[in-house]
């Protein structure tokens, strides 16, 4: 049996599997050569796979193209990516690169970042398409995101 066929036979047994366990948890994250990307689980409607990709149907129309030959890991959790690497909602898009939190979003969006004692330290109107914010600044610990309202817990790493 070749590498792709165990890989494509592995994914689609772990998507059976987990398909009934999946309404319990709040995200999806998929690790594609090291990278985590974190989905919520109530914005995807369904997920189909083919010959050389999972793609996952999302909620608001779009869908999310995974090469499987990529794929190295996928996993349900109720926290998303670890350090937050990239994360996704129907809002907004975040990913981390260094201290500098990138976010996309399709229109004019409120942000609030609070610390885990519930503090606000940081609030900005963002602007559609990609608004960087630093975030150098931020001690190690645990922060909610909300964008327009809807709320992600991350992890700061200095």
């Amino acid at each position: 049996m070749t590498y792709k066929v165990r890989t494509i036979l592995t994914v689609l047994l772990m998507a059976l599997f987990t398909t009934a366990t999946a309404d319990n948890y709040t995200y999806l994250t998929v690790s594609e050569q090291g990278t985590e990307t974190s989905f919520e689980v109530n914005s995807i409607s369904k997920i189909t796979f083919d010959t050389t990709n999972m793609t996952l149907h999302l909620t608001n129309g779009t869908t999310q193209q995974l090469p499987l030959a990529k794929l190295s890991k996928m996993f349900f959790s109720n926290n998303g990516a670890a350090g937050i690497t990239n994360l996704r909602t129907d809002e907004a898009q975040l990913s981390m690169e260094g201290g500098v939190l990138k976010v996309k979003t399709k229109a004019p969006a409120h942000l609030i970042i609070y610390n885990i004692d519930g503090s606000v330290v940081k609030s900005m109107e963002t602007h559609a398409g990609e608004t960087e914010v630093n975030v150098g600044d931020l001690s190690k610990g645990i922060y909610i995101i909300k964008v327009n309202g809807k709320a992600m817990k991350v992890q700061a790493k200095p």
